[in-house]
């Protein structure tokens, strides 16, 4: 979400966009890191929005599929590459892929 909302200028995304860019990032990384299904990450992106660090656009129209209801992160990116950065078990290749980023 971070490299989005850094390359669009804060545009609305969706999880499709998010999985896209998750699945890119464990391409470039080969074997290194664990793939998990699109079921688990959309899991886990629907905790996001529990713990209400993303919130729907729209207001979650009903009619819209959930993966790609236009949606906003509500933390600033360069909180989330501190946390990162401070975070001692984060994967060192998570850690080098956000603090690289577009900042």
């Amino acid at each position: 979400m971070k490299c989005l909302v850094e390359t669009f200028d804060d545009r609305a995304f969706n999880f499709q966009m998010v999985f896209n860019e998750y699945q890119k990032f464990v391409r470039t990384r080969g074997h290194s890191l664990q793939c998990f299904d699109q079921t688990v990450v959309l899991k886990a992106f629907e905790h996001l929005l529990a713990l209400e660090l993303v919130k729907s656009v729209d207001g979650g129209a009903a009619n819209t599929p959930k993966e790609y209801r236009p949606l906003s992160l509500l933390v600033e990116p360069h909180q989330i590459t501190e946390v990162v950065r401070t975070y001692p078990e984060c994967p060192t290749e998570l850690t080098q892929w956000v603090t690289s980023a577009v900042s």
